[in-house]
């Protein structure tokens, strides 16, 4: 078995445990998936320059006082197009930052590997609108998220406690 295929293949194993999880906070109706996971289907756009690419992958959820929230991003992988260009992942909450991951690009058009970004916080309670964002912070080149049908980017926002 090919690295891309295992990737992608683990891709959809995390896909279908985020929606397993789902249904059974709807189930339970406390804590767990606070909305159903954003996906990417299909490649994204390229960086342009140091602007930050939203990647449409936008949850909105409705925050209880004093939970620990957990945002994270699956991606196969994310491609860049000039050696050592260095890229961020950021989340955002209600348009502020509050985490970002970066990769660098070893080799020229080489995949920085997989990306899983977590992130575990006590925001403010109320309805948040969460993002993803990729960023380019370091170099020249420009870098996309890698996606598809059966190799999706996921976002989820989790209520963890």
């Amino acid at each position: 078995m090919s690295r891309l295929t295992q990737i992608a293949d683990d891709q959809a194993v995390r896909l279908r445990d985020t929606e397993r999880r789902l249904a059974e906070v709807e189930a339970r109706g406390h804590s767990g998936l606070l909305a159903a996971p954003a996906t990417l289907s299909s490649d994204s756009s390229d960086t342009s320059g140091t602007t930050e690419l939203d990647l449409g992958l936008d949850r909105t959820v409705v925050i209880t006082t004093g939970r620990r929230i957990r945002l994270e991003f699956n991606c196969r992988n994310l491609l860049g197009t000039v050696q050592q260009d260095l890229f961020e992942i950021r989340f955002k909450e209600n348009g502020t930052q509050v985490a970002a991951f970066r990769g660098q690009v070893h080799e020229v058009t080489a995949h920085i590997d997989p990306h899983t970004c977590r992130h575990v916080y006590v925001p403010t309670s109320g309805t948040r609108t969460f993002e993803v964002f990729l960023v380019r912070v370091v170099g020249t080149g420009v870098a996309h998220i890698v996606a598809g049908a059966t190799f999706p980017a996921t976002f989820t926002v989790e209520d963890v406690a």
